[in-house]
């Protein structure tokens, strides 16, 4: 927590005693008044700007008023229409799960009571109908009565047919907690808050998150085609997980129904580290009620114990349904590592300091959890150093919002998604050796065959390695299992003699980049007749988001549509299904490209070497307050802190970000 400075304080009949947090929408505050304890969000000044945002604001506050029980925080009053926008919810005091699974996981009869806290919880909430859409350990506070969820800033009234409360485009939730049907930003119900209880369960035994990726995309990916290993849960835990984690959201457990399936379980407390944390936040408390604002030390560092090792996650393999021809085709698989080949494309980080401005911080990230905070998702967090200025505060007081300068530009309008088709003709004519009835037995990774059979019964007949053959990536003896093919592959099972081929198809201008699966990444000229390749992730180079297979349109890429920056169609003439479709976002220094104005930043260094990127709201220092598609363009930003960045080879990809403190 954190002494009152210059701010407000009070809020109606509560009075404000100290800051715990800050969110994507406003900043928390401890307070006291005629219901005792609260906790009071005050919403950002810059939000108050956005058009219809005290709208969605009413309606988040109404349906928040909708939730009770014993493992809710309540609402305890609100005033929407105040010129600072203000919610009191009911004070719980104790730790919030991620710092408790920060300092170690919990043993199985804590996570019971977790599981059987949660699930009354979500009892709650969708008796109210509503979807959480957040539950994620940030939101969930260990009381000593039990659990209680907090955070109702996202929930989506299942009756609110007409009216989001988000921006369409936007993933909503965190993205390590989603469901696969919100991952895919399709429409979410009460069985997706289940999801992600499943994942807060097995996160809190193991303290390691089963679906984290390299980034958001592969995260995403992860939760959408991946299994997560639970054979390191014990078989009660191990039951109650894979129910909630079932990829069919009508095969989930009803809140309901998990009860039942938690059965009886010894009221316990909480270890013992946690009930240390909670006295250590009593204590600085009674500090802000007796009106005593020093800081108080953090106390010794508290450890439950250490992480639980887990297996990473497993690809989900289908039902198989091999055809008779037994040819499988390809299966999109958790991308490995790939070796970076001659001269990637290095996109420039162009600079332009102007005068540098005092710099002023406030402390550091408090216990807190955020309440109704909305989190940016789908968007990759990358620490890079990056061009920028210290935006000056004309009051000193570390950033309240009262800059003479207008911080809320509006974003410039972006064209639509580029779409490049490369066609390849029918494979050359060449001189095949004669065919023997060994080719197949003797065949060896590098062979080539082309394909004189269909896509659902393959012929292969022997011939020279290029463009528009079929490469053999790998050779299963003593197996006719396809799913051991482990790479983007044409899997071909013969029976006779015991084995399995894995195939990878060599388009002319598609090169290794026709291969990449989802999470890798790809570069090529835009211009006709270049050839791509698969990179390693840098800045500029493109992130795949989607491998689509067959005849597709640039509008057939849905999956994320606040990253997608272009598609690539590579096509096949007389063999649509070996047409292949990337969907691609472009990689820049933290992400900035992506950015939209009010969204969140975090910002380090001082001088020249200041350091940018997208952060979610629970941890960012500052906000964006507007963004152009030119480059350098200082002015746009009217005295505002920048960042700017252009492409070293395709300027189209270039901005300025403009952005303030919190």
């Amino acid at each position: 927590m954190d002494p009152l400075d210059g701010e407000t304080r009070t809020a109606g009949k509560h009075r404000l005693l100290a800051r715990v947090a800050e969110g994507g929408m406003g900043r928390v505050y401890l307070a006291t008044g005629p219901s005792g304890l609260v906790a009071v969000k005050l919403v950002h000044p810059h939000l108050l700007r956005a058009e219809g945002f005290r709208e969605r604001f009413g309606k988040e506050v109404a349906a928040a008023r909708e939730v009770s029980g014993p493992h809710v925080a309540a609402v305890i009053d609100a005033d929407p229409d105040a010129a600072d926008p203000w919610l009191a919810t009911e004070f719980v005091l104790g730790p919030p799960l991620h710092e408790v699974i920060a300092a170690g996981p919990l043993p199985e009869h804590a996570v019971l009571r977790l599981a059987a806290g949660l699930a009354r919880a979500l009892q709650a909430v969708h008796r109210a109908r509503l979807v959480h859409r957040d539950l994620k350990p940030a939101n969930i506070i260990l009381a000593a009565d039990g659990p209680k969820v907090v955070d109702f800033g996202i929930a989506k009234a299942l009756e609110d047919h007409g009216t989001a409360l988000t921006h369409s485009g936007m993933l909503i939730g965190a993205p390590g907690y989603m469901s696969p049907e919100q991952a895919e930003s399709g429409d979410v119900a009460p069985s997706s808050d289940v999801f992600s209880l499943g994942t807060v369960l097995t996160t809190a035994y193991t303290g390691v998150n089963p679906f984290e990726g390299r980034g958001v995309p592969q995260t995403l990916y992860n939760i959408v085609h991946t299994t997560p290993d639970l054979s390191g849960l014990p078989p009660r835990l191990r039951a109650i997980a894979a129910a909630c984690l079932a990829h069919n959201p009508r095969a989930r457990p009803t809140p309901g129904g998990l009860l039942a399936t938690i059965g009886h379980h010894p009221e316990t407390s909480w270890p013992p580290a946690v009930t240390a944390m909670t006295e250590r936040l009593r204590v600085e408390i009674g500090g802000y009620l007796k009106g005593d604002t020093r800081v108080w030390p953090s106390g010794p560092t508290v450890v439950l114990g250490p992480r639980r090792s887990t297996p990473p996650p497993k690809v989900t393999r289908p039902p198989k349904t091999t055809p008779p021809s037994t040819v499988t085709p390809p299966l999109k698989t958790v991308p490995s590592s790939r070796a970076v080949p001659a001269d990637p494309p290095r996109a420039t980080v162009n600079t332009g300091i102007p005068p540098l401005s005092t710099v002023t911080t406030t402390g550091g990230t408090p216990w807190w959890q955020r309440y109704f905070g909305a989190l940016i998702a789908g968007l990759v967090v990358l620490a890079v150093l990056i061009a920028g200025v210290v935006p000056s505060l004309a009051d000193g007081s570390g950033g309240d919002d009262d800059h003479t300068a207008d911080p809320t530009r509006t974003p410039t309008e972006q064209v639509a998604p580029p779409e490049h088709t490369y066609t390849q003709d029918p494979p050359r004519t060449t001189t095949r050796p004669t065919p023997t009835r060994n080719d197949i037995e003797e065949a060896e990774t590098g062979d080539c065959f082309d394909n004189d059979g269909t896509e659902d019964a393959f012929k292969l007949v022997r011939t020279t390695c290029g463009n528009g053959t079929f490469k053999v990536a790998d050779v299963l003896h003593g197996t006719t299992d396809p799913d051991g093919c482990a790479t983007p592959a044409w899997r071909l099972t013969y029976r006779a003699y015991d084995l399995v081929l894995c195939l990878r198809y060599q388009h002319t201008y598609g090169g290794t980049a026709y291969n990449t699966d989802p999470g890798g990444c790809v570069y090529g000229d835009a211009e006709a007749g270049s050839t791509w390749s698969a990179y390693d992730c840098d800045i500029g180079t493109l992130s795949v988001l989607e491998r689509l297979t067959g005849p597709s349109t640039h509008d057939d890429c849905t999956r994320y549509p606040a990253l997608l920056d272009e598609s690539m169609y590579f096509r096949v003439t007389g063999a649509d299904y070996l047409n292949v479709r990337l969907c691609l976002s472009m990689k820049s220094p933290g992400e900035l490209l992506h950015v939209r104005r009010n969204n969140c930043l975090y910002v380090t260094g001082s001088g020249t070497a200041v350091e940018g990127e997208l952060a979610d709201c629970d941890h960012g220092n500052a906000y964006v307050t507007g963004r152009t598609g030119r480059y350098n363009d200082t002015a746009f930003c009217d005295g505002h802190g920048w960042f700017t960045w252009r492409h070293g080879r395709r300027g189209e990809y270039s901005y300025t970000v403009c952005w303030r403190w919190r």
